[in-house]
């Protein structure tokens, strides 16, 4: 693989029988380009808020989280330079989806993606065991996202 480039791994995992998929980027290299490691920051700062807010005593659902992220990646794209600082709400949030174009977690069974008859708008509650997984991909082609290294 080049150097400087990013592998993606989406791996599945298990515990006490629960499984789930997990997902992880690492440099090639070992070490990220400073553009690189700016987007990792976002997403871990954005992953990091959103946990904050996975309790009960929120009142927020897994619909309610991801509306957050949404909030959250449009700062993060508008100091990457990738979101113009004029664009707001929604047409922000078409923008972001673009480049975060899956929900921000789902609730965690026996088995990867087991639980589609819940409701993503179920608020959380005590046991609900749930992922948070926000991430940003950028098409190598996207002429709209600015050249860095």
């Amino acid at each position: 693989m080049p150097d400087g480039d990013l592998v993606l791994i989406d791996g599945g995992g298990e515990l006490y029988d629960y499984s789930s998929d997990i997902t992880r980027t690492v440099p090639v290299n070992g070490t990220f380009s400073p553009s690189q490691k700016a987007v990792y920051d976002a997403v871990l700062t954005v992953n990091q808020a959103i946990i904050d807010q996975c309790r009960p005593s929120t009142g927020l659902s897994l619909s309610d989280l991801h509306a957050l992220s949404l909030e959250y990646f449009t700062e993060h794209l508008k100091v990457l330079g990738i979101l113009s600082k004029t664009v707001e709400g929604n047409s922000a949030h078409h923008i972001v989806q673009k480049y975060f174009p899956h929900a921000i977690g789902h609730f965690l069974g026996m088995d990867v993606h087991d639980t589609p008859d819940l409701s993503l708008s179920t608020k959380l509650a005590e046991g609900m065991i749930i992922t948070v997984e926000p991430g940003l991909y950028f098409p190598l082609h996207d002429t709209t996202i600015p050249s860095r290294q």
